[in-house]
This record gives C-alpha cells, structure tokens and sequence, in this order.
C-alpha cells in the first residue's frame, strides 16, 4: 500500500501478485479495493485479463503472476487486452513451463489522446534448474529459456497484439536477467533501449545478492518510445534494507514479528520498483529539442556543416509557428501541412552532412524530427478513431502510418516524413 502510494504512478505493473482471478475476493482487487480506501473511490482500477481476452486463466495457473493496475482519470485502457501464454513462450524451450505469460495493455493519456503499451513480463528465475544445464558463464540457470522468451516476446509485440498499431511500447518486469546478460541483449537487438542505463548508468541497480549488486528489474522503449521517456530511476526502498526488516516471519520471534514490522514502503520486497516518467505531448518540444541541440554546436568550424544546420534551424522555426496549431499536440486543419512540409526541408538539409564529422549530431536531430511529425499524425488518427470517423480514411491513415515506420526504419526520412503528412491528412479528413 505504502508503496503503491508512494509511487504515484498513473500505470503499475504487479509481480508475483497471488493467481486467484479477479473476482471481488480475489488479490488483486482486495489490493485496488484497499488503495481505494486510502485515496478515494475509483482513484484505481485493474485490468481483468480473463474478461478482456475471454480466456479463463489467461496469464497461467501457477500461484503467483503478473498483473496491471492503473489510474482511470489519467489514462483509459484502450484496444485490445493481450496475453503471450503460448507454450513455447512460456517454455521458453524447455520440457515445462517456465515463464509467466506477458500482458499488454495500451493506454490512452486523457489530457492528451497520446498512447502507448505497456508490457510486463516475469521471466524464469536462475534459482532452479532447467533441462540444459548452467553454462556457467555467469548467467545462471535456464539462461536460454529466458533469452528465447525475449526473441519471442520482440516478435510479438511487433505483431501488434494490442491492436492499436502504436509502436510506443515499453516492456516492464522482472526478466530475471542483468543488464549485460544475452535476453537483455536480445531486446536490444531488436531495437529496444535499456532505458534505466540511459538514465541511470552503470551503476544503476535494484537488487542485491550475496553482496553483489544489479537489476533484474527492467524499463525497455522501443525506438518511438524511448524520445519520449524523460525520467527512469529506481526507488530504492527495498534492496537497501536488511532482510530482518522484510514481511517473512522465518526465523523470528513472535515478538519480532510485532516490533519489527512497519506500516511504511520499506522492504516491503527484494526488489525495488522502477519508476519511469513519459512526456507523451512532446512534438513542440521534440522540434525545440532539435533546434537547440543544432544551435548548441555553432559554430562547428566548417562553413558548410554551419550553412546546413543554420538553413535546418530556420526550417524548424517556420514549423513552431504558433499560428500553425491548435493545440501543443495537435495541427491546425488549415495550417498543419505547413509544419510537415518545413519538418522535411529540414531534414532534408540535415541528411547532407551525415557523411561528415556531424553525422551523429546531425542524425539526432532527424530522428527527433521524425518523431515529432509521428506523434502528430498518430494523434490525428487517435481522434479520427474515438470520434468514430470515417472507416476508410481511418484504415489509410493507418495504412500510412505503417509505410512511415518502414521508411523510418530503412533510413529514408524524406518518404517517412511525406507519408507522416499523408497520415495526419486522411485523419484529418476522416472527421
């Protein structure tokens, strides 16, 4: 509770919650039941996965599992509720079960219309054993089990389980793994960011074990995501403290129990919970972003890098006229292609110099750039599909879309940028 409370967070993934389902006597709603009482009804709800996927025990029959838990007045659930229980998902390759099914969940911002998925994950522990045995490099037991269930976890999120077509995600949990070990580095590979070394370093941990330090526990963005994420840091209110202070009543007196037991957040687990902050009304700030990181390096000593990048900075100024906007996440109707067309000149003038000494500036830039015109296209679209518009310029819109992530991802940002305009033009229309 303390903790829960502590946190303030608008999104909370559970580990290890008890797997009762999620009827009024079950764990997870006597949690939120009791949240409710300490704030004020209605402050939190949770995602009933069995309903929602019309699967009974949808995230598995094992005692513990994971579970979602969220603010209803700052974001909505939205698409689909999705659970990856596959066999060899949770097998991971192995002769049983060894994972816990994953969940997915997109959630709609209020104050916004922004979206993104959130994805939590409890993947099998190195404390027992599975068929292959421990390599012994360091990774512990059923390192491979963990490792396939990362590759089969990228793959499913990017076939769009949540059904949204939002590309945000952001995989939370306990993968059982550190920071340098192989599933780690199979998100990685496919294009995830290990948002808590981003923020945190290498020094960031959340867990301790026998004197040895690290995280198990884990922020990933996806390549959308990750501009987007402002803030990653562990709230070290357990990991910390000494396990006499823990809720285990092993090895202690009756009047141990009683007189070293706290109401408060401490110890209340092994782990500490990560805490991640997103800014999902971000396109102005992505573009100013941009701009001042351009005009941060001037003069660069070359007069043509200098030309490039200044041209580039008119460009993005044309683009934040505030005449141009309705609101700082959405385009004027009449105005808005103006914003698109500049965006793409300057990227256009950003791309000559990514062959010289400034590509790595220069290529910062476009991909804030990019992003910025992705964020107001799928905002577009988001308004276009809750307000029920038209179902044809809708599927163009996302039809586009999906063309922009792949010329994004190919690195041609100028056909990206033109079908981003295309996009937010269909949702426009479709209203």
């Amino acid at each position: 509770m303390a903790a829960i409370l502590g946190l303030q967070a608008d999104v909370i993934g559970v580990i290890e919650i008890e797997n009762d389902g999620y009827g009024p006597d079950s764990a997870i709603q006597f949690l939120v039941d009791r949240l409710n009482e300490a704030t004020a009804p209605g402050t939190y709800a949770f995602i009933d996965v069995d309903a929602a996927t019309g699967q009974t025990n949808a995230l598995g029959t094992d005692a513990i599992k994971v579970g979602l838990l969220y603010k209803p007045a700052s974001v909505t659930p939205v698409g689909a509720t999705a659970a990856l229980n596959t066999t060899a998902f949770v097998t991971g390759g192995d002769s049983a079960d060894r994972n816990r099914p994953s969940l997915a969940q997109a959630f709609e911002q209020v104050s916004t219309g922004a979206r993104f998925v959130v994805d939590v994950n409890h993947l099998k522990s190195k404390g027992s054993a599975c068929d292959i045995p421990d390599a012994g490099d360091g990774q512990g037991n059923c390192n491979s089990v963990r490792t396939n269930a990362a590759n089969l976890l990228a793959g499913w999120l990017a076939s769009n389980p949540t059904g949204t077509g939002d590309s945000d995600i952001l995989i939370i949990g306990d993968l059982n793994s550190y920071a340098k070990e192989d599933p780690i580095t199979a998100l990685i590979t496919n294009n995830y960011a290990n948002l808590i070394e981003s923020f945190g370093g290498s020094e960031a941990y959340s867990y301790v074990f026998d004197g040895q330090w690290g995280y198990l526990d884990h922020a990933l963005g996806s390549a959308s995501l990750s501009p987007q994420v402002v803030g990653v840091t562990e709230w070290h209110i357990n990991a910390d403290e000494p396990s006499v202070l823990d809720y285990n009543i092993n090895f202690k007196s009756a009047g141990q129990i009683v007189n070293l037991y706290s109401p408060d957040q401490y110890r209340v687990s092994d782990h500490d919970p990560v805490l991640i902050g997103l800014d999902l009304d971000q396109a102005l700030n992505l573009k100013q972003a941009a701009r001042d990181d351009l005009a941060a390096l001037l003069p660069t000593g070359d007069k043509n890098t200098d030309k490039r990048f200044e041209k580039a900075m008119e460009r993005i100024d044309q683009s934040l006229n505030p005449a141009w906007w309705a609101t700082a996440s959405t385009l004027d109707a009449q105005t808005g292609n103006h914003v698109f067309d500049r965006e793409r000149q300057a990227v256009n003038e950003l791309q000559k110099v990514l062959t010289g000494s400034f590509a790595e500036a220069a290529q910062r830039a476009i991909d804030k750039l990019v992003e910025a015109d992705r964020q107001l296209a799928q905002v577009a679209l988001n308004i276009a599909i809750t307000g029920n518009g038209d179902s044809s310029r809708i599927a163009k819109a996302q039809e586009e879309m999906a063309q922009a992530a792949q010329e994004t991802a190919n690195g041609d940002f100028d056909q990206a940028l033109q079908h981003y305009k295309k996009a937010w033009t269909e949702a426009i229309k479709a209203l």
